[in-house]
């Protein structure tokens, strides 16, 4: 068994980043070649998910070589902009608060490095690197796994983290800060699909508009105020009684933009055609402004073989009244597109009953299993995660595979 303390967690040189890229290819690559791979990565890196260090490839190598391209395992951090809403006694009280997050992606181990535990030490050891220090206290730091790692500049402020985790519920728990537990919590993992067939075929024209069609440009303004949205409606639902602390992780910055810029590649040439990547029905003449009658839906296609050609609602508000609307055009946007499935992440409970006579079929998922851990005084217990969809999934791959 190895010395765990002769191991840290480092923030990759670039010649690093390329190479844990270069990596993952085999596994991950699915129709593309290995330069159109890298080179997608790398377009992606001028977008604005990923700059002023909002991106960090971390790498598990040993203490004294930090640099090597020997390196144990690596992993992806985003920096993203979230929402916390506290209890408290009054309206100025109940303000949402703004907070950094952090999303891991892309956690992976060499074949010949698997079974080992790397992952999961790299995945304890990241809780040092973006808590803040005031909650994580260096005297905690496990003494066999040596000294605490090195902080980066661009990290370390996070009130809470969010991973997708593709080997199950438990497994992240145990990668805790400390050691075998209090890792990252499963949340809801709900998905609804809709598979469309010839009953599908009746009608060609959408109902319940009228519907603006949205490109890249008008998605962005929409994604911004619908963040505003999000905002309202936590202290609504604070003031209506509901006392635990909720979060969420915001759209904007970049972040549900990343999906639909990072399959582009994919989709282009299976589509060329598309250039629509958004629905919305205003609440007002001119549309810009999003209240709770604002119908709004954003998605992105899954082209990459084996699985059917999906449509994946990145985005959705709805109320039970123009959901039936909404899905109908969504249904002939994905048939005119050769689109086989819908699928959504998380709708409440409401819209999943609606769902259910539309055709749909609502069930947990057991991959891209949403987790959180949660860097405040409260307990996971006392925590609800809302908001928690498609549009603030770290990747559009395989997820994390902590081996």
């Amino acid at each position: 068994m190895i010395d765990l303390s002769l191991l840290s967690l480092f923030q990759a040189t670039h010649a690093q980043m390329i190479l844990s890229r270069r990596r993952t290819f085999t596994e991950w690559g699915k129709g593309m070649s290995e330069e159109e791979y890298l080179q997608r990565d790398l377009d992606c890196d001028a977008f604005e998910h990923t700059k002023d260090g909002k991106l960090i490839t971390w790498v598990l190598a040993p203490r004294n070589q930090p640099d090597s391209i020997d390196f144990l395992c690596s992993c992806e951090t985003f920096r993203r902009p979230g929402l916390a809403q506290f209890p408290g006694e009054g309206i100025e009280a109940t303000e949402p608060k703004r907070v950094s997050c952090y999303g891991i992606a892309s956690v992976f181990t060499p074949i010949q490095n698997r079974g080992k535990g790397y992952a999961k030490h790299m995945t304890r050891l990241l809780h040092w690197v973006l808590a803040p220090s005031s909650a994580l206290a260096v005297e905690d730091f496990p003494e066999e796994w040596g000294a605490p790692p090195p902080r980066a500049e661009q990290a370390g402020d996070a009130m809470f983290s969010a991973l997708w985790s593709d080997v199950g519920r438990e497994l992240y728990w145990t990668c805790g800060p400390m050691g075998n537990t209090d890792g990252w919590t499963v949340s809801d993992a709900i998905s609804t699909s809709f598979d469309l067939n010839k009953a599908d075929l009746e009608t060609n024209k959408p109902e319940g508009g009228p519907w603006l069609w949205l490109d890249e440009a008008a998605l962005l303004r929409a994604w911004d105020q619908d963040a505003e949205r999000i905002g309202v409606e936590m202290k609504s639902e604070m003031l209506a009684g509901d006392r635990k602390v909720s979060f969420s992780i915001l759209p904007t910055e970049g972040v549900a933009a990343f999906h639909h810029r990072r399959n582009m590649f994919l989709v282009k040439r299976a589509l060329p055609d598309a250039i629509h990547w958004g629905i919305i029905k205003p609440s007002n003449v001119e549309g810009t402004t999003f209240t709770e009658k604002t119908v709004f839906a954003s998605w992105m296609i899954e082209v990459r073989p084996p699985g059917p050609r999906t449509l994946l609602v990145t985005r959705l508000r709805a109320n039970t009244e123009a959901f039936e609307g909404l899905i109908k055009t969504l249904k002939i946007f994905a048939r005119n597109n050769g689109v086989e499935k819908i699928e959504v992440w998380n709708l409440p409970h409401d819209l999943r009953n609606s769902a259910e006579t539309l055709g749909g079929h609502s069930y947990e998922r057991d991959e891209h299993l949403p987790a959180f851990k949660w860097y405040g005084p409260e307990a996971a217990s006392d925590l609800v995660w809302i908001f928690s969809e498609r549009s603030v999934l770290v990747s559009d791959g395989p997820s994390v595979q902590c081996r």
